[in-house]
């Protein structure tokens, strides 16, 4: 089960959010999920990930998320990665700047929140370490 739930996780960052396939949302995420982040309202439902994976590539279409650490204890599964990309489209109010951003993130995952590994309520918490904008 905790290989199932560590392979969901990673299909997640490449699938999701540096390929785009917003599709394979629905297949990862259960419906009951609820992302925290920082500074930010949660995220509730595949379909608030969908919406923000589509913003996120919107202002970054090249973004990218490298994992660099997984780590798996218990019904989580943490992942330190690096998030990637060129603002060429308008993000949360700012205007396109051209520059790489590159943002250093740790991820939090329960179990259940992974459709085919539980069934329970699902969440998901940040830490942003952001290094250039």
């Amino acid at each position: 089960m905790l290989e199932a739930a560590k392979a969901l996780v990673l299909r997640h960052h490449d699938e999701i959010w540096t390929r785009g396939n917003i599709d394979a949302v629905d297949e990862i995420f259960a419906p009951d999920f609820v992302g925290h982040h920082p500074r930010q309202p949660d995220w509730v439902g595949p379909d608030a990930v969908k919406q923000a994976v589509v913003n996120a590539r919107t202002a970054f279409p090249d973004f990218a998320e490298q994992v660099e650490e997984v780590i798996v204890a218990g019904d989580r599964v943490v992942t330190r990665f690096t998030a990637s990309g060129t603002h060429m489209g308008p993000y949360r109010g700012l205007a396109p700047t051209g520059r790489r951003m590159q943002i250093v993130d740790s991820n939090v995952l329960k179990r259940d929140h992974l459709r085919q590994c539980g069934n329970g309520t699902g969440m998901r918490w940040f830490v942003l370490n952001v290094t250039g904008a």
